[in-house]
């Protein structure tokens, strides 16, 4: 029996077993909707399956590869530390109903979804439904209705009471992948409505997918686990399943494994750049010491592809005629565009309009539909699904975005880095683009972002230390008013009917971003209600309960120890901060000098 045949055979019990167990709801069904369930899912899940099990990667863009052709299994880090295979599905909710995978860019958490989607047929655990949630951005209606139209393709709202009895049945995985990638607007709502399905339909799974800070981790009922790294065995095996020949492949290991900074080899360890390194290394055999340098040269050799493949006698022109540099200009302003605009998909309308921009600043002509196509094929950089474009992986629009930034003259460098600082308490998700900045443009995103930010926080932190609540209100999450929720992570400290949710902050290990990502934003955008608790921003206490929490750290030593040894990192961070910036004008002074 063949993949496809083995698949086609777990859908059919996938719904047989549905049609078994759910007899008794079926009363007062009517046989259009018998049907449905009969013909309908099966359809739905095959179309599914059939979308999931393959598709293009930086490595295989010519044509769909089989998943598992290419997919190593991850591992994820559970809130204890402690490592939980991926494997098997039923094995990954064996204790959780809910659970948020956590991953930074690249780390292969869409893969993985991709991967659970299909184990959840052949284990017959669920009826298994993807929502990519970056699509709910332009929907009109709530995350609920976008999940009925998904699952009954489109179809009218006669389908409501059926959805409903199958959710109350609890027969359902629901995966809500790319939280980060919600536009501001909808993250609150979205958030609610999450919460909101997995409270009602408390019998059904759950699984969300976002990289670190977006905000997603504090949903209730949700259990928080941390994309693994990979280890060397998993780098050995990735390498040669992308890999056939045995030759090459044991040269890119062999380099690899010589490569003695551990900063460096860090960067194999994440699926993404591994495949960056991978694509590259024909060129260029050795590992680039910084991010931004893999990205580069997979653009290099994305572009000059068409020129090695012509030699070989197959030509495929780029119909725009436009030069490496002159691409390069265009997806610098795109990708800057969209990035803030909080988009990283875009409708061709969309991607238009910004065109008439773009080509206006560059003094550039050609027709939008040949640059979209050259995009598509002539480099491969730009893929498209259901009429929407996007990067072959978002990093890459991040990394242009961080390139246009870098070219800006000093002055425009000043206001546009202001301008990241205001939105830091709007946008999340900053992180990777933030870490890009720090390596491509290191003094300007140093004076002109980080000491700002620093310096805010520091000045905010130390005027509220008289009054802990105020103090804690720009440190911490939230404060939760519920006797039975458990938060996994984090200390807690509880008295007159007060849970104060303390983060352990470090900034030593602390990625720059999240620095500045601290001062006055991550508690204040989640007020969610449920039927069984609510999470209240600091500014909405009474009067009563700010006095009562301002009573419990007063007298908690363990709070007012972490207020102080936050402000005490921020401080030295600042004083670090100040002396690189120093270190580099007495540097360049002696330079110029010497003239």
């Amino acid at each position: 029996m063949d993949e496809k045949e083995m698949t086609e055979a777990a859908i059919s019990g996938v719904v047989s077993g549905l049609l078994d167990s759910m007899s008794s709801a079926f009363h007062g069904l009517g046989s259009e909707i018998k049907a449905f369930l009969k013909i309908g899912l099966r359809d739905y899940l095959a179309k599914q399956a059939s979308r999931y099990s393959s598709g293009k990667t930086f490595l295989h863009r010519s044509a769909p590869i089989y998943l598992y052709d290419y997919y190593e299994p991850l591992y994820l880090v559970d809130p204890l530390g402690d490592i939980v295979g991926t494997q098997s599905v039923t094995g990954l909710f064996s204790s959780n109903r809910c659970i948020t995978v956590i991953g930074d860019a690249g780390s292969g958490k869409s893969t993985l979804v991709k991967h659970l989607f299909l184990q959840t047929i052949k284990e017959h655990f669920a009826i298994p439904v993807l929502v990519e949630l970056r699509y709910v951005n332009d929907f009109k209606g709530d995350l609920e209705t976008y999940i009925r139209s998904t699952l009954f393709d489109g179809e009218k709202a006669a389908n409501e009471r059926l959805f409903e009895r199958l959710l109350e049945s609890g027969k359902f995985l629901f995966f809500l992948d790319g939280y980060d990638e919600l536009g501001e607007r909808s993250k609150h709502n979205i958030a609610i409505e999450i919460v909101t399905l997995a409270t009602l339909y408390n019998t059904n799974h759950f699984v969300t997918t976002s990289r670190p800070y977006a905000g997603i981790e504090m949903l209730p009922q949700f259990v928080n686990f941390g994309v693994a790294a990979f280890t060397d065995d998993q780098v050995s095996s990735f390498v040669r399943k992308q890999i056939k020949e045995e030759e090459l492949a044991g040269k890119i290991l062999k380099s690899i494994e010589e490569e003695k900074a551990e900063e460096v080899r860090s960067f194999v360890s994440n699926p993404l750049l591994l495949s960056l390194y991978i694509l590259t290394f024909r060129t260029n055999s050795t590992i680039p010491d910084k991010k931004h340098l893999f990205y580069r040269r997979v653009y290099d050799v994305l572009f000059s592809e068409h020129d090695t493949l012509s030699k070989l006698g197959y030509e495929r022109e780029r119909k725009t005629g436009l030069t490496q540099e002159q691409f390069q200009d265009v997806l610098e302003r795109i990708s800057f565009l969209a990035f803030f605009d909080g988009r990283f998909s875009f409708s061709r309308d969309y991607t238009y309009g910004l065109l008439k921009h773009v080509k206006a600043a560059l003094g550039l002509a050609f027709e939008n539909a040949d640059l979209l196509d050259d995009l598509k094929t002539a480099i491969g950089i730009w893929t498209e699904d259901g009429g929407e474009f996007s990067f072959a992986h978002r990093s890459m629009q991040e990394y242009f975005g961080a390139c246009f930034i870098k070219g800006l003259k000093d002055a425009l460098k000043q206001e546009i880095y202001a301008k990241i600082n205001e939105k830091l308490e709007q946008r999340v998700g900053l992180g990777n683009f933030l870490s890009l900045c720090a390596e491509m443009d290191t003094i300007a995103y140093h004076e002109f972002l980080m000491l700002p930010a620093l310096q805010a926080v520091d000045r905010r932190v130390a005027s509220a230390r008289e009054r802990p609540i105020a103090a804690a209100s720009l440190l911490f999450e939230s404060i939760i008013l519920d006797d039975n929720l458990k938060i996994e992570g984090f200390i807690i400290t509880r008295a007159a009917g007060v849970y104060i949710t303390i983060l352990n902050f470090d900034l030593t290990s602390m990625s720059n971003a999240m620095i500045c990502l601290s001062h006055d934003r991550r508690f204040q955008q989640w007020v969610i209600e449920t039927n069984s608790t609510t999470a209240v921003k600091f500014a909405d206490l009474s009067e009563q309960k700010k006095q009562e929490a301002d009573d419990i750290l007063r007298k908690d030593t363990l709070a007012m120890r972490e207020i102080d040894s936050f402000l005490s990192q921020v401080t030295h961070k600042i004083d670090e901060t100040k002396q690189l910036l120093q270190n580099v004008d007495s540097n360049n002074r002696k330079f110029i000098d010497m003239i």
